[in-house]
């Protein structure tokens, strides 16, 4: 979520929190800085944010923010799956998909 979360931010707010993430946490800053700039590239055409285990031990996990706000930002939604139970490319060819279908159905039930 917090990938799909980065994706609805301005050029600016991106750059002021990864600004503050290479301060306060320089080693993940370095490790993961690439991986997040692609994400953040991509959703436009992909509609989702994807972690396969590189953000965390072992966790695989898809991202999509919605139309929906609550508290003033962009209501997120995900799946996560310990990696172990996925092989590589799953999360993008068939979670991501059931996700943002799911997400957009959320968003027209809701009247958006």
């Amino acid at each position: 979520m917090g990938r799909a979360y980065l994706c609805t931010l301005s050029k600016a707010e991106f750059q002021s929190l990864m600004t503050a993430a290479r301060e306060e946490r320089p080693d993940e800053y370095a490790a993961f800085y690439d991986t997040l700039c692609h994400n953040v590239a991509h959703y436009p055409k992909r509609g989702f944010a994807i972690n396969e285990g590189d953000a965390g031990v072992g966790v695989h996990g898809v991202g999509v923010h919605s139309r929906i706000r609550y508290l003033n930002r962009p209501l997120l939604f995900n799946c996560a799956v310990p990696g172990s139970q996925v092989k590589r490319g799953m999360m993008e060819k068939k979670v991501a998909p059931l996700l943002m279908e799911m997400v957009r159905s959320i968003e027209i039930a809701t009247g958006l």
